[in-house]
């Protein structure tokens, strides 16, 4: 009987091992952007850290396609109530 546990795969120090993300995260956390939600509560929505939802739109760089999506609804918005 061996009483020494020898792990399966090496542990990093300080990484931990996340779920990926699914293509339908990305998009609920593209559209939360959109409505200018902050990365902390969205994170919450989605049962993601803050932190992560930064990098994930960092990573696919969405920042362009949310400012332009956001614009695009504010200037709906705004024509409509004129």
């Amino acid at each position: 009987m061996n009483l020494i546990h020898e792990p399966l795969a090496p542990l990093i120090p300080g990484r931990r091992t996340t779920k990926p993300w699914t293509q339908t995260e990305v998009d609920i956390l593209q559209e939360l952007r959109i409505l200018a939600v902050p990365y902390k509560e969205a994170g919450r929505m989605i049962g993601r850290s803050g932190t992560m939802c930064h990098f994930i739109i960092e990573t696919y760089n969405l920042m362009p396609v949310i400012a332009a999506k956001r614009e695009a609804l504010i200037t709906a918005i705004v024509e409509r109530e004129i």
